[in-house]
């Protein structure tokens, strides 16, 4: 596990390049692109008449280093050294407000598991393998088309801003198809 983030949520092809680096304590230790990013932002939310409280951008800026998925005890555990007093409820209520403002995207993977990444500048869905729990970025064009046919044939607009497909990887395919197989 590099960075708090667990091997089989790093989705093939990551750029694992580092905005953000961490310490062993976790610590964020800010790179010049990631403060440049982080004072954009504050400005821009405090324009739209947002109140910016220090946890708000501190967990902000441990979702957008994750550079991926992450769980809420680890947006916690990395948090844990600026704000011991920090509380599990603190961290859910500013992720729904970076999620309500755009910034934060969170996505269910069903067993009560919900994961949150940085999206202000990469909107996108999820494939979601149901036996290893491994999560691959789909991009937002793949389901435009299911959009427009929603829409076309029922007039109805469906809200596809964060989707969660459920199946199984090409790697859990290949072991079912293994395992099925070897049995009698």
């Amino acid at each position: 596990m590099t960075s708090g983030i667990p091997k089989y949520l790093i989705p093939d092809g990551l750029d694992q390049s580092p905005l953000v680096t961490y310490n062993r304590s976790c610590r964020i230790l800010p790179t010049e692109t990631s403060l440049s990013h982080h004072l954009e932002t504050a400005q821009q939310l405090r324009q739209k008449g947002y109140r910016l409280t220090p946890q708000r951008l501190a967990v902000l800026e441990v979702i957008r280093a994750g550079k991926g998925h992450m769980t809420v005890p680890e947006v916690l555990e990395c948090l844990r050294v600026q704000y011991p007093t920090l509380t599990v409820p603190t961290v859910y209520r500013n992720l729904r407000w970076l999620q309500d403002v755009g910034l934060v995207a969170e996505t269910d993977l069903g067993g009560d598991c919900h994961i949150y990444e940085y999206i202000a500048d990469n909107h996108h869905h999820h494939l979601v393998c149901v036996r290893c729990r491994r999560v691959i970025d789909l991009p937002s064009s793949f389901l435009e088309p299911l959009r427009q046919a929603v829409q076309q044939a029922y007039g109805f607009v469906p809200c596809l801003e964060h989707v969660g497909l459920f199946g199984l990887c090409p790697d859990c395919q290949r072991h079912a198809g293994k395992t099925e197989e070897t049995q009698p």
